[in-house]
């Protein structure tokens, strides 16, 4: 078939279906691009930055370091921090047991009348006024100004003062020998962080007191609480396998699966990547929780999948407890994967099941050469009360019980297994001194008051008399923080060449130039609705009903239910290339080598790696083929002024980095830190580190000077008509801003009101900075999409970014550009074309290199625009990727932000036959009101309001707040390269590309797109890929659900982990061996019909 019409040549070869065309470009093409260039310049004033940064280009050059020589460097000054922290934490774990063991439990009689605690008297009420004094005297929560002189005492607000377990840990902690200890480490490094030393009572002595920071004081509550630091669970036990068997019959529905949930949120807040996991389910049969077939880490992506299953979970039918109890043991002693290492324990959640299954426990119990499986029993839901024959079973396999009947025993009964395997890591430790144990890590974690992100080493301290401690075997656990900017001042800046990162001994990310860490604020607080939470203080056992804010990712940060930075494995942040893969087995095994290169061609990189000394930690450093920047001008500190940059009031700046100038900026608000930049780069101390950034933003003063400097009226209106000031009438009201965004990842925006459009941007540059892809004399465009809920309904927002790129030697220093409502260009394309002839023949679509139709001409398909061409004409798509001129690659974010699924339960089914009327009754009501899983999991009677509270000069408001989470999310990224005027088409059509003149755009010229999916196929097809096409209809990006991400790579387990078996743990349990089936089901049968008498 031939074609003919005006600008277009056509000539078919009718055996292969294929059109060979040939055509020039519309007449006015060429003013068209014209017009879109001077528009550009009109609005974003781009002539003007890049005539100042081109005065600065001379003294921008290149420097390239040796990798090798800065892993040494590295590894030198971190071994070093390592050997001091260890040796100060194993000094003051000996000065806290010789002060139990010397000062303490030798006079021990002396202080027998004030700890006696017969479970009636406990303290005199003299002696209980006494301690109360001293308390207040060392207790952080009130101000003093000798702080940091004096160790200071933190007590959990749950914890009752006049505890006799209280006043015991006030008294060994506060000793002298202690506090002199903890003074002499920090008088020797100076930089040390803060010393803890944290007790089984709640209470907790640090060093240097500080002055405990709980703000707003009003609506907040202190939660901060030892024994759920991740700290005090690293060092009390040694890593573990863990399996759930977790009741879904019907019996369990409504409240009693909310406590089953909740406590299993807490008890997996304490796990590490240490740990290991896996969940089963049963009621008439048993079930996987989560599709996978071996035990996983315990990192955050793993939990929160779990717990996501775990929440549409239903409940139905009668509970057969035997095969799933078999089954259970069977999976932790044949799953043969990578494992902890360490103890193997079942917990059991259940409200009791009717068949006890006798013959599995004889099995288990009578071979007393299987290796130990502790398993752990709770009863689960109000009036379940105890249930004899699984407290036998706990009993018998050196395990425990405990019954949860209200929300109010889920936090402390949560930490009964920990209780347990303490006492075993105690006696594993007697006889053993401090300086011969190896001290526990932490992962990466969000320091409670405030100091930003911390790792932390901690070690057993131990009770040498069981009495005084009550049948513990630990008296506590010392630790030392170490902050993030201690660490990662001796790492090599990070450059385009050379960059560097620290991972553990599971591969897990310490520090990571790209690690998206969430804000530095106060955790383990919970701020109430407007409430006085004052009032509920020293008052652990008065319930009272109290208001809370909506839950999001973020309350459940602060309040320590998730980790409080996400664990990210080194794959995640890097790829799992070849070379990739390599490195991760050199650190797994130990086989780094400071002088070994390890390659990796597919990313044209190259990697070296070291372990730092006594600990589980590795240096990585990364060497590209890229040079270093350097900014060779000195610059004069005292002459410079920025009155000109910041005397335009409508100007918005941002500075993204928080770790310059060794995190000088971690602490500071967003909205304060461009300015604070400004202030630490007139620090000497900061000069040679910031002077780069320090031109670029002095570059942007005549660019902010040109802009309209005032408002008559300062509100949001008048603000937003400032940027349509800047455009022709019939666009302004489509222009949002515009910007300037700087390679050291500062952004300056006008107007200032629209700053909240800016978020994108920095992510989506920021990420290219190292780009080679620029084209500093055309325009290029993109669409930038976020996903976003209203009223419950998803919701697809889009904005047109144009912008120009500013470079040197091919290295990007700026872009300048304008951002547009979504719906711009098509209005903006068509006001061009409507009395123009040369456009009224054929489709005209508008493209972005990067696959988006943004505007188009003739089309008679009426879709809102800009839509990526996959989803707008799949045809066309389909002839630009076989011909490989539009090509895509496929990157996993896993520090995305999205929006939050609440999952909540489908309406289970009642128990086939319910135990009682009161207890179809209560299942019946709690489904009526029963709330989602993720709307709140901590407190009890609780009012959700739909908002934030903050406080604001004494007053309390509510702010609507727009919760996320973080999340992994598929971006598909297109790039489209053609050979404009010349191209093949398919399906008996034909398309033909040409350039839009001074930009980036294409314009695609093509006849009638075909409606029809179902098109008639033919020799040359590939039917896969159209598929592909067809079902794609979200290719921009995908979010990836926690289920789909679960992985178990090769891991190492802990130094402290060696030479541990549990077969090592001598327990002597006396258990009742009368404790009959009959006995439980008489108390059953009595109960049902005592209740059913009384209804």
């Amino acid at each position: 078939m031939g074609h003919f019409r005006p600008h277009i040549f056509c000539v078919s070869t009718l055996s292969l279906l294929l059109l060979i065309c040939d055509a020039k470009p519309p007449e006015s093409l060429e003013e068209f691009g014209e017009q879109i260039d001077r528009e550009f310049e009109k609005i974003s004033r781009f002539s003007l930055v890049e005539e100042e940064l081109t005065k600065i280009k001379g003294d921008i050059g290149s420097d390239k370091r040796d990798p090798v020589e800065a892993l040494k460097n590295a590894k030198r000054n971190l071994d070093e921090l390592v050997r001091q922290r260890v040796h100060a934490l194993r000094n003051l774990a000996k000065a806290a047991e010789d002060t139990i063991d010397v000062e303490f439990v030798n006079n021990y009689n002396e202080y027998h009348e004030v700890y006696r605690d017969d479970g009636i008297s406990g303290m005199s009420d003299e002696v209980c006024e006494n301690y109360t004094q001293f308390i207040n005297m060392s207790n952080v929560l009130y101000p003093n100004e000798n702080a940091s002189r004096k160790t200071g005492v933190h007590i959990n607000t749950e914890s009752y003062w006049c505890d006799p377990n209280v006043a015991r840990d006030f008294d060994w902690t506060k000793s002298s020998l202690i506090e002199r200890e903890m003074i002499a480490s920090k008088t020797k490094n100076p930089e040390m962080g803060h010393q803890y030393i944290g007790t089984y009572s709640g209470l907790t002595v640090m060093y240097p007191r500080r002055n405990w920071v709980i703000q707003p004081e009003k609506i907040t509550t202190d939660l901060f609480d030892p024994r759920f630091r991740p700290w005090f669970a690293a060092a009390e036990s040694v890593p573990k396998d863990i399996l759930f068997l977790i009741d879904s019959s019907g019996s369990v529905s409504g409240p009693t699966f909310y406590l089953i949930k909740s406590t299993l949120m807490f008890i997996l807040s304490i796990l590490n990547p240490n740990d290991y996991f896996y969940g089963l389910h049963f009621s008439s049969g048993y079930d996987s929780i989560l599709k996978s077939d071996t035990f996983i880490p315990a990192t955050t992506v793993n939990k929160k999948a779990f717990f996501e299953e775990l929440d549409v979970l239903e409940q139905n039918n009668q509970a057969i407890f035997a095969g799933p109890l078999n089954a259970s043991l069977d999976y932790l002693r044949n799953k043969t994967a990578t494992r902890s290492g360490g103890h193997k324990l079942l917990i059991i959640f259940t409200d009791g099941v009717d068949e006890w299954p006798n013959s599995v426990l004889d099995e288990e119990f009578s071979d007393h050469d299987k290796e130990l499986i502790r398993i752990f029993g709770y009863s689960m839901g109000f009036g379940t009360n105890e249930l004899p024959l699984q407290k036998f079973m706990a009993c018998k396999s050196k395990g425990a019980y405990s019954e949860i009947d209200s929300i109010m025993d889920v936090k402390p009964q949560a930490r009964m297994f920990m209780d347990k395997l303490s006492k075993v890591r105690g006696r594993a430790l007697q006889g053993t001194n401090p300086e011969d144990r190896e001290p526990s890590w932490t992962n990466l974690y969000m320091e409670a008051q405030g100091l930003g992100p911390t790792v932390t080493l901690s070690m057993p301290i131990l009770a040498k008399n069981e009495t005084i401690f009550k049948n513990k075997t630990l008296a506590g656990v010392a630790a030392i923080d170490i902050n993030i900017n201690e660490i990662t001042k001796h790492l090599p800046p990070t450059t385009d060449q050379l960059y560097a990162y620290i991972v553990d001994n599971n591969g897990i990310i310490i520090y990571h130039p790209k690690l998206n860490l969430p804000r530095t604020e106060t955790h383990c607080v919970r701020r109430s609705a407007c409430y006085d939470a004052q009032s509920t203080r020293h008052r652990a056992t008065y319930i009272q009903r109290v208001q809370y804010g909506m839950s999001d990712e973020r309350v459940y940060r602060l309040v320590g239910l998730i980790d409080s930075i996400p664990t990210l494995d080194m794959f995640d942040l890097e790829t799992n290339s070849t070379g990739m893969k390599d490195l991760r087995l050199a650190i797994i095994n130990r086989a780094c080598d400071i002088d070994r290169q390890i390659e990796d061609r597919e990313r044209n990189m190259s990697y070296y790696c070291a372990p730092i000394k006594n600990s589980p930690f590795t240096i990585v450093t990364v060497n590209t083929s890229h040079l270093e920047v350097k900014y060779s001008e000195e610059t004069d500190l005292e002459s410079a002024k920025w009155e000109k940059l910041f005397e335009n009031k409508l100007l918005h700046f941002y500075y993204a980095r928080r770790d310059i100038c060794n995190w000088r900026l971690d602490t500071i608000k967003k909205s304060q830190r461009f300015a604070e930049f400004i202030k630490i780069s007139e620090d000497p101390v900061c000069a040679e580190e910031t002077k780069l950034g320090r031109a670029l933003i002095k570059s942007l003063e005549n660019w902010g000077a040109s802009f309209k400097k005032h408002l008559t009226k300062m509100d949001v209106k008048s603000c937003f008509e400032a940027a349509r000031n800047l455009t022709d009438k019939q666009y302004s009201s489509y222009l949002l801003n515009t910007f300037v965004h700087l390679r050291t990842k500062a952004t300056a925006s006008y107007p200032e009101c629209a700053e909240g459009y800016m978020k994108e941007i920095g992510k989506k540059f920021d990420k290219e900075i190292g780009s080679a892809d620029n084209h500093d004399d055309k325009i290029d465009a993109t669409v930038l999409t976020k996903k976003s809920k209203f009223e419950g309904k998803d919701l697809i927002t889009q904005q047109l970014v144009m912008f120009k790129t500013i470079s040197h030697e091919n290295r990007r220093l700026a872009v300048v550009g304008t951002q547009w409502r979504h719906d711009y260009f098509p209005m903006y394309f068509e006001e061009f074309t409507r009395n123009r002839k040369e456009w009224r023949n054929y489709n005209y679509y508008v493209l972005t290199r990067d696959g988006f139709v943004i505007a188009t001409k003739n089309n008679s398909i009426n879709v809102e625009l800009p839509m990526h061409l996959i989803k707008f004409d799949k045809e066309i798509a389909y002839i630009l990727i076989t011909q490989k001129w539009m090509t895509n690659t496929t990157e996993i974010d896993p520090q995305s932000e999205c929006v939050p699924s609440i999952n909540t339960a489908k309406t289970s089914s009642a128990s086939p036959a319910p135990s009682s009327l009161l207890k179809y009754i209560v299942n019946s009501l709690f489904k009526i009101l029963k709330l989602g899983f993720w709307k709140n999991l901590s407190e009890s009677l609780v009012l959700l309001v739909a908002g934030q509270a903050e406080m604001n000069n004494g007053k309390c408001y509510f702010s609507k707040i727009v919760p996320f989470e973080r999340c992994f999310e598929k971006h598909v990224r297109f790039r489209i390269t053609p050979i404009f005027g010349r191209q093949i088409g398919l399906f008996d059509r034909f398309v033909v590309l040409h350039e839009i003149p001074k930009t980036m755009l294409i314009l695609v010229i093509t006849d009638t797109k075909n409606n029809e999916v179902n098109i008639a196929r033919n020799s040359v097809m590939d039917e896969e890929l159209w598929n592909v096409l067809v079902q794609n209809t979200t290719l921009e990006f995908t979010q990836i659900h926690a289920k789909d991400l679960l992985h178990s790579p090769l891991r190492r387990p802990p130094d402290y982990l060696k030479n541990w078996k549990a077969a090592k743990q001598p327990e002597n349990n006396q258990c009742d061996n009368n404790i009959s089936t009959n006995s439980s089901l008489f108390f059953t049968f009595s109960l049902i019909f005592l209740v059913s008498w009384i209804f």
